[in-house]
């Protein structure tokens, strides 16, 4: 995912239209949700990464590698 696409929502599943986030989202993502090392360094590059380490997390506490990827799937499209 190219670093705009990182940095936008989509507003309608059908159109490629695109609401750019604001800085101060960005910022508060980077300060308080974003998963760094101890040293800063990032390790989640972008908001996607957040996203699906968040989804993972919570589908993981479903029982059954199907139902695990059912609520991923559901939980990265409420995230998005």
């Amino acid at each position: 995912m190219s670093q705009t696409d990182a940095n936008s929502i989509k507003t309608n599943s059908n159109s490629g239209n695109k609401i750019p986030f604001q800085p101060a989202s960005l910022d508060i993502w980077d300060k308080k949700y974003r998963f760094k090392k101890k040293d800063g360094t990032p390790i989640d590059k972008e908001l996607i990464d957040t996203y699906v380490r968040v989804a993972r997390a919570l589908a993981d506490l479903e029982q059954g590698d199907e139902k695990r990827e059912y609520w991923f799937e559901k939980f990265l499209w409420a995230l998005k």
